[in-house]
């Protein structure tokens, strides 16, 4: 899915597209105005060379005999004076342009950049699911790239090339109509080689393309699951594969310059052959006294200067094709619909004022499709109250919870929170009142403090060490150098699974929530870290509303109220006395897990099913 994206070629010029990218480039329109005028204004310089030429050939050189020595040096010492301010005055504009091109396209760069990050974090878990991280990467790295090769060295030059080109092509016509459709006679060859050129590097460069985006993908892959590649030993295999990749790459961008290797030396020849048709046509011009040898040479100079913008033409046309091509790949991601979007008026929501009821409605919820892993699923927790959510893998627990967050919105029913539908509040204020600690703990590369607090910086460090004190964590702490300012290297790498997990529930309280979820929180730590956890947990439950997700039925043996979840659907509930009692799914999944050891003591946990 990801490479067929990729292999879009696009457009050279696509109107539509076009429009989009000015609106990133109209806050800098001043600029951009400006760095024409400067591109026109040495375009314009880079002609007058030739005019200052062919005066000094046809006045002072010619008539030196007639007008006298003196006044012949100091007549071409005036023109180049001329040709020297022409030539200075040209150099400050290009800089300048140079300047104002490249500030207002890193610019630009940054601005896009930032928008589609923000976007990125907006969008619904569920686009995720179905766009690799790899191809992500490419977007923000690969594609705004060459959307700034395209400003920086694009569209204002494929301008000034254009303006150049005509320019000349009028001088040429008006200083001799015949000389010039003689010149103009290599053209048509010329355009047929640049056209057969651009289709082959517009597949060289789309192959280029497919390769980074293989090679990001595999990069991404390997970083991550590098703890299972040497686990299996498998480095050497998982290097041939890179390797491979790696080579795929370079082979695309040997590609890419083997079309220029030919293409260039091919119009050198095209421009060999214009320079012989002008000594040779030239020479008889010159000879009927149809043409001033000045007059030659400006024609010399600027069949010179033609060329120039011709093969910068053609070199920019792949630049604005990969652009397009990467625009269209950018707007795709912005204009993705935000699956959980906020109402135009939101609900204010606060933690003193939020009771923490919570609701489910005649819920279905499907990720994809008509396939539902809830279905009409309604049932009630009271404030303060604690339900711990049971059942076997896909019956819909982590889709609770991902819900009551609302990281999804349910096809069918409501979700409510103190007796609105969530969608009625604001989804941020929402979720700042609910934590969530998952079974796989991420902690960012910072430290301790940093982590724990998600750079709130409302929260004082006092409540952070109150948070880590009440869960147990300020004992491993206390062994770091730093404490609560010791490194976080990225993945929190250097911190065991039990470490990671605690530093988890500090997090969650010292958000101080009113909601508090558990999708797992112990099924990865040992025995001593979980008898911490449950500890902590007898002390900061009362008075939260919390959802419980944990095989370890220890765990939710204190919760008020249990749910037995079976394909998406409420089988039972009540307390551990109560659904033991009465024989049913339960009773079957406390079995299957307390096989080997009687109930209380830590037997073997089973991976089970209740199908």
């Amino acid at each position: 899915m990801e490479l067929a994206e990729d292999e879009v070629l696009g457009k050279a010029y696509d109107a539509r597209l076009m429009r989009r990218l000015l609106h990133w480039v109209r806050p800098y329109r001043a600029l951009l105005a400006f760095s024409a005028v400067t591109l026109l204004s040495f375009s314009f310089l880079d002609l007058l060379p030739a005019e200052m030429i062919k005066r000094a050939i046809d006045g002072p050189v010619a008539r030196w005999r007639e007008i006298g020595r003196d006044e012949a040096v100091g007549q071409l010492l005036d023109l180049s004076l001329l040709f020297l301010g022409a030539v200075l005055v040209s150099l400050v504009a290009r800089g300048a342009h140079s300047i104002i091109v490249e500030w207002i396209g890193q610019r630009v760069m940054v601005d896009l950049r930032r928008e589609l990050f923000a976007k990125i974090q907006r969008l619904a878990l569920r686009f995720f699911d179905r766009n690799p991280v790899g191809r992500l990467v490419t977007r923000v790295v690969n594609d705004v790239e060459s959307l700034y090769q395209a400003l920086s060295a694009g569209i204002v030059s494929i301008f000034g090339d254009v303006v150049k080109i005509a320019a000349i092509l009028g001088f040429l016509l008006w200083l001799n109509a015949a000389l010039a459709l003689w010149i103009f006679l290599v053209m048509p060859p010329l355009f047929v080689l640049s056209l057969r050129f651009r289709r082959r590097q517009r597949q060289a460069y789309r192959d280029v393309r497919m390769e980074i985006a293989r090679v990001n993908s595999r990069l991404q892959e390997s970083i991550t699951g590098v703890a299972v590649i040497r686990t299996f030993s498998r480095e050497d295999r998982s290097r041939e594969e890179f390797g491979a990749l790696s080579e795929g790459l370079y082979t695309a961008h040997v590609r890419t310059v083997f079309g220029f290797s030919w293409f260039f030396p091919a119009v050198e020849f095209l421009f060999a052959i214009a320079q012989g048709v002008l000594i040779w046509a030239g020479s008889k011009c010159v000879a009927g006294a149809t043409l001033t040898p000045g007059e030659f040479v400006q024609f010399w100079f600027y069949i010179n200067l033609v060329f120039e913008p011709i093969r910068d033409l053609t070199e920019q046309y792949n630049v604005m094709q990969s652009a397009m091509a990467s625009s269209e790949r950018i707007f795709r991601i912005l204009d993705e619909p935000e699956e959980v979007p906020n109402q135009l008026d939101p609900v204010p929501i606060s933690a003193a004022a939020m009771r923490g009821e919570i609701e489910f409605d005649r819920v279905s919820f499907a990720y994809e499709g008509e396939n539902f892993v809830l279905r009409d699923l309604s049932f009630r927790v009271a404030p303060g109250e604690s339900v711990a959510l049971v059942g076997a893998t896909g019956a819909g627990k982590t889709s609770i919870i991902s819900l009551v967050s609302r990281l999804y919105d349910p096809q069918r029913g409501s979700v409510r929170l103190d007796g609105r539908d969530l969608r009625e509040y604001d989804k941020y204020a929402l979720r700042s009142n609910i934590a969530v600690v998952l079974q796989d703990v991420f902690l960012f590369a910072g430290n301790v403090l940093e982590n724990i607090r998600l750079s709130h910086a409302d929260i004082p460090e006092e409540r952070v060490v109150a948070a880590a004190e009440a869960v147990g964590a300020d004992r491993f702490l206390a062994r770091r150098p730093g404490g609560y300012r010791a490194e976080v290297l990225e993945r929190g790498a250097t911190f065991s699974t039990g470490e990671k997990q605690l530093l988890a529930f500090a997090r969650a309280l010292a958000f101080d929530p009113k909601v508090l979820i558990l999708d797992e929180a112990t099924s990865s730590v040992d025995s001593e870290t979980e008898a911490m956890i449950e500890e902590a947990l007898r002390r900061l439950l009362p008075g939260r509303t919390s959802l419980i997700i944990a095989h370890r039925l220890s765990t939710i043996r204190r919760c008020d109220r249990i749910l037995v979840l079976h394909r998406g659907e409420v089988k039972e509930q009540g307390t551990h006395e109560e659904l033991m009692a009465k024989a049913g799914l339960y009773r079957r999944l406390y079995e299957l897990q307390y096989a080997a050891g009687p109930p209380g003591l830590p037997g073997r946990t089973a991976s089970f099913s209740l199908d």
